[in-house]
């Protein structure tokens, strides 16, 4: 059963009720206040508020209106105003925009893609309601005015805020920058915001939002545009793809220089009083947050192997990051990860621009803000905080060091705001869940379900080791690989994945317009030959899905995959409940790589097949992350082009259903799940063939090696199929078959 504590109050206690927040963001007046006002921490009970929240009704953004030469001017783009016409500029807009409206000035920047080049549609600019243009060169061609700068992507950074009146610094703006952790620092710190009673705006991987309310990247609230017809379903369907329709589309973690600045200005104009951006390094070459200052930057870490994936060099990555922090001034405060070797480096850099700095860590006592004590069990996380101002313990539904740092971060811009102590507590432990971001799944089941968006070797390693050291009896793995990644990524995880779980169930995630059991025999290919070199005269390859064989030999093949705990079934659906079905009472299932994401992508069945692209590649070879798609779509392709479909899936979703299913399997009386195919009685697990020594026995009864016996056995049962269809031998492989069906 479920250990985890359930508490309705928080540890700290910070002065009267009626005290202010310290507001400033003077580290030393901070943590001084914070000792005159009398902080303690003590364990308080929370008194549960009474009513509902009241809605948040926000006010009408505001009409802007600039003047084209004052608006150049007054961002830095052009030192003279000399030949630019005086034309009022209402809106900003790129190749990258959703829509266009009257009097916008067009910013010729390529496509998000990098297949398109702006300029080549600076005239078709025009039908979206552009009256002038800024360009890399010139356009004399172009029917519009045309102003020319010389570097464009600073140029629309430093146009968008200006037009948006810098919004990052009309709200209590934090930034987190970093390879990893990004995303749950800024959720927990988004609840420390949230518990201070401050109107929040999120810009990260999972969501534009503001309050309940998701925002699309023009910085409008988002509205579905069509129905969703998944809206009333518990769980997808096995074997099926239910539609993708009517959804929020999932963001970039750090939006481009324009759409960053709009969607800053959608929070600011609707009232937000703070915001939580993630920045991502592997995005800051194209100088998208050169005009975004936010008051607090926090840095998390930098991993070479997050480099390597997203494409990037790790010296020009850690450059980037470099830059940010040596951009500071004094009215900003940096927040470093000092576990992390590159933080002495950053710490150089703060220093000489004046900004105030507060450090934190997990094995770093030197820090500022460090963990103490950490106690963690397969449910939750308990951490003692040893900050400035005394001890804090906080009780997060965490597993593992890396979100230990995280809570640390959190802790650490609540300091740096001067928020109150009990707030900064409640308001981290309020966040139940972060979406697809070590997400418990708990719904009474005796082990938890984790869901992780953990898609690297590193990452997933790490989340693995983390889970063993909180106490896992045994671990339970489902995973598989995107159909845009390359053939090395998929043995590295292969490989990762054998010696880290103790039980691997391999499936598809979004295999886009790679055959899925390609990209199987890829991941595979990763695991050792003491695996792999098994049964080798095995009439059919066994590390397959079962459906891929004749049904005669799918015995063999879950005998041969439950020998070695290494199960491949592909779909995705099938796979999660017969991982989340295998479980025991402290095992853990992690079911890994897609996170929060809620949809798959899947070759249309119509359309030809190209020659597997980028399963080849190296990841030097290929521009940009590789964890994207491969940029093909479902609509409007070209005569011969290959063509892919959306279908809804989310791991969270057919988690919980699987686990609610539980009660059902566990009221069938006899029912063996300890292996694959569940079975009820003593003969059909003899039939089946999975007994552990009844292959080998007989072999060794009949003289035979087990390999000749095999096929001996197999070329049997193929002759008395092809006598007599309705012979009993064939009726008992279709009723073999049908118990597959239980799974």
């Amino acid at each position: 059963m479920n250990t985890r504590k359930q508490r309705n109050g928080t540890i700290a206690r910070s002065g009267e009720d009626d005290e202010e927040d310290f507001g400033a963001l003077n580290i030393d007046d901070i943590i001084q206040q914070h000792v005159e006002e009398g902080d303690e921490y003590n364990e308080v009970e929370e008194e549960e508020e009474e009513g509902e929240e009241e809605e948040h009704g926000y006010p009408e953004p505001p009409s802007r209106v600039r003047q084209l030469p004052e608006l150049l001017h007054s961002a830095g783009c052009v030192e003279s105003i000399d030949g630019i016409p005086d034309i009022p500029i209402e809106n900003v807009i790129t190749c990258n925009s959703d829509n266009g409206s009257n009097n916008s000035l067009y910013v010729c920047v390529p496509s998000e893609d990098g297949e398109e080049d702006g300029h080549d549609w600076a005239n078709e600019a025009g039908e979206l309601g552009a009256v002038a243009v800024l360009a890399a060169r010139p356009l004399p061609d172009c029917v519009l005015p045309v102003v020319v700068v010389d570097d464009l992507m600073l140029a629309l950074a430093q146009v968008a805020a200006e037009f948006y009146e810098y919004p990052a610094t009309a709200m209590n703006t934090v930034a987190f920058v970093g390879s990893y952790g990004k995303t749950t620092a800024s959720w927990l710190t988004r609840g420390v915001f949230e518990e201070n009673e401050e109107l929040t705006l999120m810009i990260g991987n999972t969501e534009y939002a503001i309050a309940e309310d998701r925002l699309t990247r023009e910085g409008d609230v988002w509205v579905a545009d069509e129905e969703d017809p998944t809206v009333n379903r518990d769980c997808s369907v096995p074997f099926h793809i239910v539609p993708y329709k009517g959804k929020y589309e999932l963001p970039l973690t750090t939006p481009d220089g324009l759409h960053l600045q709009k969607v800053l200005a959608g929070g600011a104009d609707r009232g937000a009083e703070s915001a939580v951006v993630e920045v991502c390094p592997a995005s800051l070459d194209d100088k998208r947050a050169a005009a975004f200052k936010p008051g607090i930057v926090v840095f998390t870490n930098a991993s070479e192997e997050k480099a390597y994936y997203d494409g990037k060099i790790f010296d020009e990555y850690l450059e980037s990051v470099g830059e940010m922090f040596a951009s500071l001034d004094a009215s900003q405060v940096a927040i470093l990860n000092i576990d992390d070797p590159y933080a002495d480096s950053l710490r150089r850099l703060v220093e000489d621009t004046g900004a105030q700095m507060l450090t934190y860590g997990v094995t770093s006592k030197n820090a500022d803000v460090y963990a103490e004590k950490v106690k963690s069990s397969i449910w939750e996380t308990e951490i003692l905080v040893k900050t400035p101002v005394g001890r804090l313990e906080i009780i997060v539904p965490l597993v593992g060091e890396f979100n230990v740092s995280n809570v640390l971060a959190a802790v650490s811009v609540g300091l740096a705001r001067g928020i109150k102590l009990v707030n900064i507590v409640a308001g981290i432990e309020a966040v139940d869940i972060i979406p697809g971001r070590c997400e418990l799944v708990e719904e009474g089941q005796p082990f938890p379900v984790i869901v992780d968006a953990s898609k690297t070797p590193q990452q997933l390693s790490r989340l693995i080791d983390d889970v063993k050291e909180a106490g896992a009896r045994k671990t339970i793995l489902v995973m598989g690989c995107p159909g845009s990644t390359p053939v090395e990524h998929r043995s590295a995880m292969g490989n990762m994945s054998h010696f880290k779980a103790d039980i691997v169930f391999l499936t598809n995630d979004s295999p886009g317009v790679c055959p899925p059991d390609r990209i199987i025999n890829d991941i595979v290919s990763g695991m050792p030959e003491e695996v792999t070199g098994r049964h080798a005269g095995s009439y059919h390859n066994w590390l397959q899905d079962p459906h891929r064989v004749p049904q005669w030999f799918q015995p063999w093949l879950l005998r041969y995959q439950s020998e070695v705990g290494r199960y491949i079934i592909e779909d995705r659906f099938s796979a999660i409940r017969v991982a989340i079905g295998l479980a025991k009472p402290k095992d853990v299932v992690i079911i890994a790589g897609r996170g929060h994401v809620d949809n798959m992508e899947y070759w249309d069945g119509i359309s030809p097949l190209p020659d597997y692209p980028n399963t080849r590649e190296s990841p030097e070879s290929i521009e940009g992350n590789f964890f994207e798609d491969p940029g093909l779509s479902a609509s409007d392709s070209e005569d011969g082009a290959t063509t892919t479909v959306l279908g809804w899936f989310d791991d969270r979703v057919e988690a919980r259903n699987a686990v609610a299913k539980l009660r059902y399997l566990n009221g069938i009386k006899d029912l063996d799940r300890s292996t694959i195919p569940w079975t009820r009685y003593p003969e059909e697990r003899e039939q089946s063939g999975l007994s552990a020594t009844v292959g080998s026995e007989a072999a060794a009864a009949s003289g035979q090696y087990l390999g000749d016996y095999l096929r001996n056995v197999v070329d049997e049962n193929r002759e008395a199929a092809r006598l007599e269809d309705d012979s009993d031998e064939d009726d008992a492989l279709n009723d073999e078959f049908e118990s597959l069906d239980m799974m």
